[in-house]
């Protein structure tokens, strides 16, 4: 953590995650690693938050087969045999905020830009796309309270 006083706290993030696929099974399709930056602000008492990340998707050579193979059975004219690479997945950037409105409804809300542009198998038959959006809104509501706090 960096604390940057009045304009937030910065921080570095490293996580990694197995791939499962539960269709018909449970499967491991592979890994993600997802190093990212995020700058987070607090403010009016922690009522709201604010975030904004900068980060990579990596995965192996595995998570990129499941996406991007072309197995020579599966070739045609117009979608040839193609064997993935490990590696870039897509850079991603985006926002998150939160309300509380009281304690027990936050509101939220994010936007999110995935760039493929680097992606390691952008020569793939399946890669179809150089950039994707995602934006979201919610609502988290606390059902029910334990009469004692933990920390009492």
């Amino acid at each position: 953590f960096a604390d940057l006083g009045g304009a937030g706290r910065l921080r570095f993030e490293l996580p990694v995650r197995a791939v499962i696929e539960a269709r018909g099974g449970l499967r491991r399709q592979g890994w993600t690693t997802e190093p990212r930056f995020v700058w987070e602000r607090r403010g009016d008492g922690a009522r709201w938050t604010m975030e904004a990340q900068l980060g990579a998707v990596f995965g192996d050579r595995r998570i990129h087969a499941y996406f991007y193979d072309v197995a020579p059975q599966y070739a045609t004219t117009d979608r040839p045999a193609y064997k993935s690479d490990g590696g870039l997945m897509l850079v991603r950037t985006g926002v998150f905020g939160s309300y509380r409105v009281n304690p027990d409804v936050r509101v939220f809300g994010f936007v999110r830009l995935d760039s493929y542009a680097g992606n390691a198998n952008r020569d793939s038959p399946l890669f179809e796309k150089n950039a994707g959006v995602s934006a979201g809104v919610g609502l988290a509501w606390t059902l029910a309270r334990s009469s004692r706090r933990a920390n009492d």
